[in-house]
């Protein structure tokens, strides 16, 4: 997907692409749960499971983009270095 010299012929052309590609990334790895915690935390007594759900689930998207953080450059783009 990249190409050697990239980076000097076509900087100006392929970053902006570079950047829309590591935002669609990172885009699609999470789903901000934390929006929704208000709403299960308002929930009547009986409920707080949803509550507990909705912060586990944040937990693993947080370990996630840890993840993706490291990964990303790493393996998708090794031999381009950043402007």
């Amino acid at each position: 997907m990249v190409w050697p010299g990239a980076a000097e012929s076509t900087g100006p052309v392929v970053w902006p692409l570079l950047a829309l590609l590591l935002y669609a990334t990172f885009t699609l790895g999470t789903r901000n749960s934390f929006i929704v915690l208000p709403f299960a935390l308002s929930l009547p007594p009986g409920w707080e499971v949803v509550a507990i759900v909705v912060v586990t689930q944040s937990l693993v998207e947080s370990f996630g983009m840890v993840f993706y953080v490291w990964f990303v450059p790493r393996r998708l783009f090794p031999d381009v270095a950043p402007p």
